[in-house]
């Protein structure tokens, strides 16, 4: 079988929260793996409310979102994993005491709760409270926003007890996912549903929640905008989505002609 290869979107394929499709030498390049057998993922944090019709439309076998609480692959969803109702009601309590603005990823909608719109003027329904949550929301994983990084310590205390976390450099923005449901978790979620071997993998991406992506991965490229620890992570390093860096990372291990 051909092999299997995951795509970041913000950063990788596309320009950070863009809503657009790739390139067009990108694409020619994602279709030129499909057609030599090969299965093309894209492997973002969005949820999938928040992939827009242009990127769906790039042509992927499968769909990994919500950074691994969402699977789909040729139209099917094989795997769906949201925060349980009541870590859920504990968390959302945590960050309103905690006055930390959080945006919820829910797979149909986000929401917004904590602080006011002083920080982000977010325009999604609003969580006040715990007790208003019902499950139905779906909620695959969140962000969290603070003006600075000490505001975002005492919620931290919580979550590090709960989730994965990937704060960006400033520490004034933190990524919170569910343990177990990251994008190398995917990986191998779609390896053994595929009968395929971790060896059978090809992977990029730019970002901190792509970094156990590129380490799990046969292959592993980072953009060269990415942070150091994720270029480190990867067994090479190509350039930024403006340069076409997938495509040059494609022709270099020899996928493209």
């Amino acid at each position: 079988m051909g092999k299997l290869f995951f795509f970041d979107a913000d950063g990788t394929l596309i320009p950070d929260d863009a809503q657009c499709r790739p390139s067009a030498a990108v694409c020619a390049a994602l279709e030129a793996l499909r057609r030599s057998g090969h299965k093309v993922f894209l492997c973002t944090g969005r949820p999938m409310c928040e992939i827009g019709p242009e990127l769906m439309s790039t042509g992927f076998d499968g769909i990994v979102a919500g950074a691994g609480a969402y699977i789909s692959l040729d139209g099917t969803r094989i795997f769906h994993q949201t925060i349980p109702l009541p870590l859920l009601r504990e968390t959302v309590d945590q960050i309103v005491r905690c006055r930390v603005s959080c945006l919820l990823d829910g797979t149909r909608q986000l929401y917004y709760a904590g602080r006011g719109s002083r920080v982000l003027p977010w325009d999604f329904p609003r969580i006040e409270g715990p007790e208003e949550l019902t499950g139905e929301e779906d909620i695959e994983k969140f962000t969290a926003r603070v003006s600075r990084p000490e505001e975002l310590l005492p919620l931290r205390a919580f979550l590090v007890r709960h989730y994965e976390l990937y704060p960006s450099d400033d520490g004034l923005f933190c990524e919170v996912v569910q343990q177990g449901c990251d994008k190398a978790a995917a990986i191998r979620r779609l390896c053994a549903h595929c009968g395929a071997g971790l060896e059978d993998t090809v992977a990029f991406g730019d970002s901190r929640n792509d970094l156990t992506m590129l380490e799990t991965a046969g292959i592993g490229a980072a953009m060269s905008n990415a942070p150091e620890e994720v270029r480190r992570a990867a067994q090479l390093v190509t350039g930024t989505v403006a340069e076409d860096g997938i495509c040059h990372a494609l022709r270099r291990l020899g996928f493209l002609p």
